[in-house]
């Protein structure tokens, strides 16, 4: 706005291009009285709107889902006498149905057909879409059946729409039916047609019926995405059926894409059975179908190894993956840190983790471990590796300092905990005050009056409490 001002005081007059630029932008937020201010200023400047003025108010208010604004500027370009047409009132009508005013797109409809404008299959698609959307599929499906006698045809679209709902609203077995017959009715279903039955059936749990619509997809010429293939991966491992998903994915190898995502999918699912033999067949797939693995396939097994107690496996598995020159991710270290922990296997994670860190920096990877050892009670193990953790200061290292010195408390081992506090003090780390008041406690009760006045004194120095 600041700029169109600036133009008109340079002889450079803006147009209608400028002014629609901006009325566009003021549309997204249904800036109405922004937008007739822009008119008054369009018509002071001698641009006069016109046609395409209105086309665009209504057309951007309609698409921002504001539809209510849309037909006021439609009332008034008719009272302007600018024609306004189908594709005016289509796109009101599409911005009804989306926002879910059905009442209000079909009262709009039927003004249309008053003002001798008979709405096209474009906008009986998106009414048909809309009722579907607000589960109104009986109606849907008498409007398709009278579509024909209002002198249009449906297509492609106006069915596939209506298959949609119906799957949406748990009838996808009615959708195949009405799929079934799609010759009878001269349509030719499309790759989002069987797509949309793929997915209804997917969330009633009708598996088999979602296989053979993926079959009849691909021997019908259409590929599904590796998107989809995926989610009936998924939906087979989860129903505990990874040798189905497995058959899928042998089927899809020959015409569609599949990509390590898939595999990746399938072998979690038999990990998941702890079917070890059966997720690396698949990986030695993969390495035959020149489908790399990528780190997310190594941490999946990697994982199961460890979960399965078999560590010097896992660690065959993750010498492997740092040796294909693969990125450990942040889940890949809290998976190894996790398993190896879990099984008291210290020396052999320190060893990974020093080759991980050179590969993929992680600042507070030993601070985990500690974390972790606290969690499986291996204190006197995370105690060793305070040396590792305490370089930085960082409130990290304040926090696993922390709850090692919990842990030892839990333990009943007061003494151990002492030295955690003493050796916080030394470094300049500074003991949580109500953590300190608990150490003294039971350090009192334990009989160590000597250590609990150290700590006191060393709050005292630090300036933390005066006495």
């Amino acid at each position: 706005m600041n700029l169109i001002q600036a133009m008109s005081l340079t002889n450079c007059y803006p147009d209608k291009v400028c002014y629609h630029t901006i009325m566009g932008f003021y549309c997204k937020d249904n800036k109405i009285e922004e937008i007739r201010s822009l008119m008054k200023k369009m018509k002071e400047g001698n641009v006069i709107p016109d046609q395409v003025t209105y086309n665009t108010l209504i057309h951007m208010l309609s698409k921002s889902g504001y539809g209510v604004s849309a037909i006021s500027f439609l009332k008034e370009a008719e009272q302007h006498g600018f024609s306004i047409d189908k594709v005016e009132y289509s796109a009101i009508i599409h911005s009804f149905c989306e926002s879910g005013d059905i009442e209000k797109a079909k009262e709009l409809m039927k003004e249309m057909k008053m003002k001798g404008c008979p709405p096209d299959i474009v906008t009986y698609t998106d009414l048909i879409n809309g009722l579907c959307r607000v589960g109104k599929v009986l109606e849907a499906k008498t409007l398709l059946q009278e579509i024909s006698k209002l002198g249009c045809k449906p297509n492609t679209v106006s069915y596939t729409s209506f298959l949609n709902g119906l799957c949406r609203n748990g009838k996808s077995s009615e959708a195949r039916e009405i799929l079934n017959t799609s010759e009878d009715e001269l349509w030719v279903p499309n790759s989002i047609t069987y797509s949309v039955l793929m997915h209804g059936f997917i969330r009633e749990g009708k598996l088999p019926e979602a296989h053979e619509i993926t079959r009849e997809m691909i021997r019908k010429g259409f590929s599904p995405t590796p998107a989809e293939i995926n989610l009936l991966i998924q939906s087979f491992c989860q129903n505990g059926r990874p040798n189905d998903a497995k058959k899928l994915i042998q089927e899809c190898l020959e015409k569609c894409e599949v990509n390590q995502v898939n595999f990746t999918t399938l072998i979690n699912g038999f990990c998941k059975n702890q079917d070890l033999e059966s997720a690396f067949s698949v990986l030695d797939d993969m390495y035959l179908k020149d489908i790399k693995p990528d780190v997310v396939t190594y941490t999946t097994i990697i994982d199961t190894l460890g979960k399965m107690g078999l560590i010097e496996k896992a660690i065959e598995m993750i010498n492997k993956m740092l040796a294909k020159s693969l990125i450990p991710t942040l889940v890949t270290y809290r998976v190894i840190i996790n398993r190896f922990c879990q099984h008291g296997r210290v020396d052999e994670l320190l060893s990974l983790l020093d080759k991980m860190v050179l590969r993929q920096p992680y600042k507070n990877v030993y601070n985990l471990v500690i974390e972790k050892l606290c969690l499986f009670g291996k204190v006197d193990e995370a105690y060793k590796l305070l040396g590792k953790v305490l370089r930085t200061g960082s409130r990290t290292d304040v926090d696993s300092c922390h709850m090692l010195i919990e842990s030892y408390l839990k333990k009943g081992d007061p003494g151990s905990a002492y030295k955690v506090a003493c050796w916080m003090f030394e470094r300049n780390l500074v003991l949580d005050l109500k953590l300190s008041e608990k150490l003294r406690k039971i350090l009192c009760v334990y009989g160590m009056s000597r250590e609990a006045d150290e700590i006191m004194l060393r709050f005292v120095e630090c300036g933390k409490i005066s006495v």
